[in-house]
């Protein structure tokens, strides 16, 4: 077993990682059963693994030879070199099949005013406890008309374009996020929307998840926060299913076969890395 985890370094406990603050805890069992493996061909081509097998490698030497003394960890810091790698993951697998793969994409531009004044709205909306239906939350934005229209900014951690020009903007963001970045991300996700001035299926906004920490299925997910402000049926993408809309089914346990590949060659250095310390 594997425990990537993230934690951040308090001053005011002697020095010392709290445990309590952990921000990621992925676990990989090795009694996942590899049907994928028997089932035909691999939806990681060869080529496409040993690229990740690489990236992957390079990014835990890095984390180890940070591991030096007077080296502190940061919660924010350290989140986000571990999404980056999930990022980069998505996007060397999407390149299989996507005409486009690209990080951290601007989506920058012009929305109605109107729509933007109606995006603040719907945010509140939630934010004072309406149930978010997000179909019907884009198309009430699209709704919107207004001779004055206003520049907003947008980036999504991933873009996606496929051969019938269909485009997917994915946030990255953790399993376990606070009311706060729910809230955030769902404005960006409409925001997206109001921009590009399409709905579903030709412009697709999602939080992606890139795992579930509390089991395999949707069923178990049970973070609070994102069952109250988000519409995990239609906005979200958790887990098996980020990976499956990426590379097809079976891409998430073949990427989990190359994290344990890459284990096993790192051995202990990549998980006191991963783990610092714990």
């Amino acid at each position: 077993m594997i425990i990537w985890r993230t934690v951040y370094y308090d001053n005011r406990t002697n020095g010392g990682f709290q445990n309590a603050c952990s921000l990621i805890c992925l676990e990989v069992r090795s009694v996942i059963e590899y049907s994928w493996i028997l089932l035909g061909e691999e939806m990681i081509h060869r080529e496409t693994r040993e690229i990740i097998k690489a990236y992957l490698g390079g990014y835990i030497q890095g984390l180890t030879e940070q591991r030096c003394p007077g080296f502190r960890p940061t919660m924010r810091g350290e989140a986000r070199a571990i999404y980056s790698s999930f990022e980069e993951c998505a996007r060397l697998i999407a390149l299989q099949t996507y005409v486009v793969a690209e990080r951290g994409y601007r989506a920058s531009g012009k929305m109605p005013a109107a729509a933007a004044v109606k995006i603040e709205e719907i945010i509140t909306r939630i934010n004072e406890g309406q149930t978010p239906d997000f179909p019907a939350l884009i198309a009430e934005v699209l709704q919107v008309s207004d001779k004055e229209w206003v520049e907003r900014p947008a980036i999504a951690d991933l873009y996606l374009r496929d051969k019938a020009g269909h485009e997917y903007f994915f946030e990255i963001k953790s399993p376990v996020p606070n009311k706060g970045q729910c809230l955030e991300v769902a404005e960006r996700l409409l925001r997206i929307h109001a921009i590009a001035q399409k709905n579903r299926p030709y412009v697709n906004a999602y939080f992606a998840m890139a795992y579930n920490p509390y089991g395999t299925r949707l069923e178990d997910y049970r973070h609070s926060f994102s069952l109250q402000y988000l519409d995990m049926q239609n906005q979200v993408l958790l887990g098996a299913d980020f990976w499956t809309l990426v590379g097809g089914e079976g891409t998430y346990e073949e990427l989990l076969d190359i994290y344990r590949e890459v284990g096993r060659e790192k051995g202990k250095a990549m998980i006191d890395a991963l783990a610092f310390g714990f």
